[in-house]
């Protein structure tokens, strides 16, 4: 599909019972821009447009052709790079629309850089550490991954390769993906309550057990 429409953004708000106020707090589009866009005054620039679907696709909404709007419909899966990136923008709009506690087993540095793209993760890594008083994040990676690259929005502890969570595991907010790196990227989420506590109960364990990372 192409840009979200101007249908669509009032279809979103709608179903998320959000005022028009909600959004530009969440996003820092002008009052002017959103409701000149709703009302079909000016089309939405696309980096507007890419900033808008952002935010509501992390907030569960999915769009399709023909001013088509609804709820995500989980397991969502993210495969290749530009699903990564994707699948990175609903843990950013998580973060800052919900904050609360992320945790990331076995995070694979080298991985995430290879299938996000240096120039994508440095644009998050900047985006996430803007907003680092939101959330308490942890990571734990294995003790020869050395390169810590969310130093600057989390804190790191390491465990060895035979002791380390053998999936790569990502909780935030009532969600939990499941990462498989392979010759590309596969990603799965899975949203419910009861199984992020669980992973996050599991991670504290791990947690108390890894070394600090000097």
């Amino acid at each position: 599909m192409g840009h979200i429409t101007a249908n669509q953004i009032r279809a979103a708000r709608a179903l998320l019972d959000l005022s028009q106020r909600d959004v530009i707090e969440a996003t820092g589009l002008g009052v002017n821009t959103l409701s000149g866009i709703e009302k079909g005054a000016h089309d939405p620039s696309p980096e507007t447009a890419d900033k808008l679907e952002q935010f509501f696709t992390g907030a569960g909404i999915t769009f399709s052709g023909n001013d088509g709007v609804a709820f995500k419909s989980y397991p969502v899966i993210y495969t290749g790079r530009l699903g990564f990136q994707k699948f990175y923008d609903d843990v950013y709009q998580t973060a800052k629309s919900s904050g609360g506690s992320i945790r990331l087993f076995n995070g694979r540095p080298d991985k995430l850089i290879e299938f996000l793209g240096e120039e994508f993760y440095k644009m998050h890594a900047e985006r996430m550490a803007k907003i680092k008083n939101n959330f308490d994040f942890q990571v734990i990676i294995r003790q020869e991954d050395s390169n810590l690259i969310g130093a600057g929005f989390a804190r790191y502890k390491s465990l060895p390769e035979d002791e380390i969570f053998p999936d790569t595991v990502y909780v935030y907010g009532d969600k939990v993906a499941f990462i498989e790196f392979g010759e590309d990227v596969r990603c799965e989420v899975t949203k419910r309550q009861s199984f992020a506590d669980f992973f996050r109960y599991i991670f504290g364990y791990l947690w108390d057990s890894a070394g600090d990372i000097e």
